[in-house]
């Protein structure tokens, strides 16, 4: 396989995951919290909701700038190294709403954040 192929289609999907779900964090941080307060009420993270999405905000929107400009990188000066570090922001965030998701015991939601954890696995290894 392509590495430089591989790492276009890997650039796209993060940006499009990403910069659609940090503008909503972003925009909509009131919603969001709304939202995860009752969603959490009930896991250890009660007490860190805020403090949680904070933090879970900035690796997105992190990871966001990193794949745009990992792809510009990429796709200029023929880097691959961009690619990676938006990889490891894109798997840190994950994994935060896995823990997340798994300590509220919402398996279904889980289940749904490993699919997109996946092509980050994948990345890990042909990168």
């Amino acid at each position: 396989m392509d590495v430089y192929a591989f790492s276009i289609g890997f650039l796209i999907f993060l940006n499009i995951t990403f910069w659609i779900s940090s503008y909503d964090k972003v925009f909509d941080f009131k919603g969001n919290l709304q939202w995860m307060i009752p969603h959490f009420a009930q896991s250890p993270l009660k007490n860190v909701v805020p403090l949680a999405l904070t933090i879970l905000t900035f690796f997105e929107v992190a990871t966001a700038f990193m794949s745009a400009f990992a792809l510009y990188e990429l796709l200029v000066n023929d880097t691959l190294q961009w690619v990676f570090f938006a990889n490891v922001f894109h798997l840190i965030a994950l994994f935060l709403m896995l823990i997340a998701q798994r300590l509220a015991k919402d398996f279904d939601g889980a289940r749904t954040i490993v699919i997109y954890l996946i092509p980050g696995m994948i990345a890990l290894l042909i990168l």
